[in-house]
Formats: C-alpha cells, structure tokens, sequence
C-alpha cells in the first residue's frame, strides 16, 4: 500500500499523544525516563516505519473487534521487525493501526493497545 508522508503527518496532527514509544502522554513517559517531546519527534521522523508496518498490518487477517487474546503492540513490533529484518518503532506500529482502522483497545497507562488481528494471521504464524 503506498501511503503518502502528508497521510502520515495528518494522521499526528489528529492524535497528539502518539510517540515513538506508543500511545502516550508526558506524565506516562516519566516513569521509564522518557522525554515525550523528543519521542514524538522521532515518530515524526519514522514515516518509512510506519509505511512498513502498515504494509505488514495488510497482510494479517483483521477481526471485527478485539477479544482478550488479541496481541499487544509491543509484541507486534518485534514481529514486524524480524518480518522486515530491519526495526521500527512501536509508535509506528500503533500509527498504522490507527490509519487503518483496525479495532483496537488503549490499555490504561501504557502506551500499548490491544490490536484486533488474528493470531492465525500469516505473519503471526510460526513457520
């Protein structure tokens, strides 16, 4: 799928507590010593990330809502990153989430989401 970079930029400009390190906000960046501005700068600069997570996103089997085994962002990060041999961001990842619509649920103060996909997915299946 090719997104465009203004796509990306809207995408933030519509949800300001996203950062490199997920969904956030400053007061949930202080407990790992995380500066929020400077994370948020770093999504900023991570449009090929979030291009490719998107890509992988497409090529999973996505659910109508999500359930209590759905995967946790975290985990799908890595899982992106050993799919594309190269790492992204786990703010990436919860962008293209988010740009796609998949169903997902924010999990409180953290900066995780629950992400309505099958864990029968292709990409989520273990060889």
């Amino acid at each position: 799928m090719n997104i465009s970079e203004r796509a990306f930029r809207t995408l933030l400009d519509k949800h300001p507590l996203l950062c490199a390190s997920g969904l956030s906000d400053p007061g949930v960046c202080e407990t790992p010593g995380l500066d929020f501005d400077a994370e948020r700068h770093r999504l900023e600069s991570a449009y090929d990330e979030f291009s490719l997570c998107c890509d992988w996103l497409l090529e999973c089997t996505p659910l109508k809502h999500v359930s209590f085994v759905s995967p946790v962002s975290n985990a799908l990060v890595l899982r992106v990153g050993e799919y594309f041999g190269s790492a992204v961001s786990h703010g990436a990842l919860v962008a293209a989430v988010l740009y796609l619509r998949i169903p997902h649920h924010h999990l409180p103060d953290s900066p995780n989401l629950k992400v309505g996909i099958s864990l029968r997915s292709p990409t989520l299946v273990e060889d």
